[in-house]
């Protein structure tokens, strides 16, 4: 998996592989939170991006820059088989493939999104401002 997202992005959103990026967001939320799940979740958010890259946009028409449609719900399946899940409880490991699989949610029209994210408790709208922010910042 980790030589799998050693991959260009090829996409001008993003500088750095996929692996690259991970990290630089997972090192860059290390100076705002010490969550270990919150952590892990950062840390692995983009997994799903090497099997979900392609050339073509969301009409189907050729393109020169990658896509990564659904990205965000492979990841949050692989996420589960990953043998650092053992040591985790099963509500962490749900947490951590629940945030993967929501990290992209930001990205929806703002009122969209307020209506959606008003619907959470206050500690899982901060774990998704922290990855957000985190995600950005690793751009």
């Amino acid at each position: 998996i980790k030589d799998s997202c050693k991959i260009n992005q090829d996409n001008p959103h993003h500088k750095f592989t996929v692996y690259e990026h991970c990290l630089d967001a997972y090192l860059k939320a290390k100076d705002t939170t010490d969550d270990e799940v919150l952590l892990k979740a950062i840390k692995f958010h983009d997994i799903g991006k090497p099997l979900t890259k392609g050339f073509k946009d969301s009409f189907g028409n050729d393109t020169d820059i990658a896509h990564y449609y659904n990205h965000n719900n492979v990841g949050a399946y692989l996420v589960l088989g990953l043998p650092y899940n053992l040591n985790y409880t099963s509500f962490d490991r749900n947490f951590i493939s629940w945030l993967i699989e929501n990290h992209m949610m930001s990205y929806n029209p703002e009122s969209v999104y307020n209506k959606w994210l008003g619907k959470w408790p206050f500690w899982v709208q901060k774990s998704l401002y922290i990855l957000h922010q985190a995600d950005q910042l690793a751009h």
